[in-house]
C-alpha cells in the first residue's frame, strides 16, 4: 500500500514561482498605470501634445521591456515607491517635507550606492572565499544605485513643472542631468547584460568603475557649479526631437563605456600569462599623463577651478596606481573573468548596439538642428566631433566585419576609443564654444 502524500496540496517549486512572477507582473502594470495617472493628473494641462505621446510610448516601452526582462518589473515597483510618496511630499506647502523629498537625497544615494557596489566587485575579484556573496550583494547595490537614480530623474522631471505654467521639461538640459542619466543608464544596460550572462558579473568591476567617475563628476558639478539648480530650457532645447535625441545618445555612450571595460578585460586576460612589452608599458604611461594633462595643456581652464597643478597631480595617480596593481596582479584577476570568447562576442555585441543608437541620435540630431537653426549640419564643434565618433566606430565595425580583424588590435582600440568619446562627450562642450555652448559648466 502506497503511503500518503503528506503535502498533498503543496504547489511544486515550478508552479508557485509561475504565480509569484504573474502577481509580480500584475503589481508592476497596476504601479505603471498608477504612476501614469498622477503624472497626467498633475501635469496633463501643462503637457503639449508630444509630452502626452512621449509619456505613453514611455510606458508602452516599459510594460514591452518587462516581459521580457523580468528583472525590469522590480526596479519599476521601486522606483514607483520611491517616487509617487516624494511627488506627494512636493506637493505640499511645508519646506522640511519639501527638503525631505527632493532629488538630491537620491543621487547622494545613488552615488554612494554605486561606490559600495564597486567595492563590493573588486573585493570578490581579490577574495580567495567568499567572491560569490560579494558579487552577489553588489549586483543587489548596483539595482538600488539605478532605481535611485531613475527616481532622482523621474522627480527633477517633476519639480520642473513647479517653474510655471508650459516650463516642465525632461530632465536632459544641462551637464547635471545627461551626467544623472548616464550614470544610472549605464549601470542598467550592465545589469541587463550581467542577467542575460551569468559570468558577466566578474566584469562589475571594471564597469562600476567607469559608472563611478561620471558618478564623482555628478557630485563635484553639483557642489560646486550648483548643477543641481532646476531652471527653464534655453530655447534651442525647447524641443520634441530633444525627447528622442539625447536617450539614444545616451545609450550610445552607455554601450561604447562598457565595451571599453570589456576590452579591458579582454587585455586582462590575454595578457595574463605573459609581460606586456616596453612599448606596452609605455603607452599606457603616457596615456594616462596625456588624458591628465591635456586640459592644462589646452588652457582655458582657470574660470572653471582646474588651474591648481595638485588636483591634477591627484588625478593622475588616482588613474595609474589602480591601473598599475591591476596590471602587476592581472594573473589572480584574470582567472576570474569571462573567457576570451565571450568577452570577444560581447565587445562586439556592445560597439554594434552603441553604433546604432549613436546613429540614430546623429539623424534625429540634425533633425533638430533644421528645426532650431534652419540647417541641417553647422559644422559646430560638437557636431564634428559626433562624427569623429561615428567614423571611429564605423571603422572599428568595418574591420571587425569585413575585415575579420580579431586580438590585442581591436581591443585597444575600443579601449582607447573611450577617450575619444569622453572627449566628445565632455571634452568640447567644456573647451570649445559652438552652437552647444549650453552644455558648459
Amino acid at each position: 500500500m502506497t503511503p500518503a502524500d503528506p503535502t498533498p496540496n503543496r504547489p511544486s517549486r515550478p508552479m508557485a514561482q509561475a504565480r509569484w512572477r504573474s502577481a509580480l507582473f500584475a503589481l508592476f502594470a497596476l504601479c505603471l498605470g498608477a504612476a501614469c495617472a498622477a503624472i497626467w493628473l498633475q501635469h496633463g494641462r501643462q503637457m503639449a501634445l508630444a509630452g502626452h505621446a512621449l509619456l505613453l510610448g514611455l510606458a508602452v516601452l516599459v510594460f514591452a521591456l518587462g516581459q521580457h526582462w523580468r528583472s525590469l518589473q522590480a526596479l519599476a515597483l521601486a522606483v514607483a515607491v520611491l517616487v509617487l510618496p516624494a511627488m506627494a511630499l512636493l506637493g505640499s506647502d511645508d519646506p522640511l517635507l519639501h527638503q525631505l523629498a527632493g532629488n538630491q537625497r537620491y543621487v547622494a544615494g545613488m552615488c554612494l550606492l554605486l561606490g559600495l557596489a564597486t567595492l563590493l566587485h573588486w573585493l570578490a575579484l581579490w577574495a580567495r572565499r567568499g567572491s560569490a556573496a560579494l558579487q552577489r550583494w553588489g549586483s543587489r547595490l548596483a539595482w538600488g544605485a539605478c532605481a535611485l537614480g531613475m527616481s532622482a530623474s523621474l522627480l527633477r522631471w517633476h519639480e520642473s513643472h513647479g517653474l510655471g505654467p508650459g516650463m516642465g521639461h525632461l530632465p536632459i538640459g544641462n551637464l547635471y542631468d545627461v551626467l544623472l542619466l548616464f550614470c544610472w543608464l549605464t549601470t542598467a544596460l550592465y545589469l541587463y547584460g550581467e542577467s542575460r550572462y551569468g559570468s558577466l558579473r566578474q566584469l562589475g568591476a571594471l564597469a562600476l568603475s567607469l559608472v563611478c567617475a561620471a558618478a564623482g563628476l555628478l557630485l563635484w558639478h553639483g557642489a560646486t557649479h550648483q548643477g543641481h539648480a532646476i531652471g527653464p530650457l534655453v530655447p534651442a532645447l525647447q524641443s520634441h526631437w530633444m525627447a528622442l535625441h539625447v536617450p539614444a545618445n545616451f545609450i550610445g555612450y552607455g554601450c561604447f563605456t562598457l565595451a571599453a571595460a570589456l576590452a579591458f578585460a579582454w587585455l586582462l586576460k590575454h595578457h595574463a600569462q605573459q609581460r606586456p612589452s616596453p612599448a606596452a608599458q609605455a603607452l599606457l604611461w603616457l596615456l594616462g599623463i596625456a588624458l591628465c594633462l591635456v586640459p592644462l595643456l589646452l588652457g582655458s581652464m582657470r574660470s572653471m577651478g582646474f588651474d591648481q597643478p595638485h588636483f591634477w597631480l591627484l588625478c593622475l595617480g588616482l588613474a595609474i596606481v589602480p591601473a598599475s596593481a591591476i596590471m602587476a596582479l592581472r594573473g589572480p584577476v584574470a582567472q576570474r573573468l569571462p573567457s576570451l570568447a565571450l568577452l570577444d562576442t560581447l565587445l562586439y555585441q556592445s560597439i554594434a548596439l552603441g553604433f546604432a543608437f549613436f546613429t540614430l541620435a546623429t539623424v534625429l540630431g540634425a533633425i533638430w538642428a533644421d528645426q532650431a537653426w534652419g540647417r541641417y549640419w553647422s559644422w559646430d564643434p560638437k557636431e564634428t566631433w559626433a562624427l569623429i565618433v561615428w567614423l571611429n566606430y564605423a571603422s572599428w565595425l568595418h574591420s571587425r566585419m569585413l575585415k575579420g580583424w580579431r586580438g590585442p588590435w581591436l581591443a585597444w582600440w575600443a579601449l582607447l576609443s573611450l577617450a575619444l568619446t569622453g572627449f566628445a562627450f565632455l571634452g568640447v562642450n567644456l573647451l570649445m564654444g559652438g552652437l552647444h555652448s549650453y552644455g558648459r559648466l
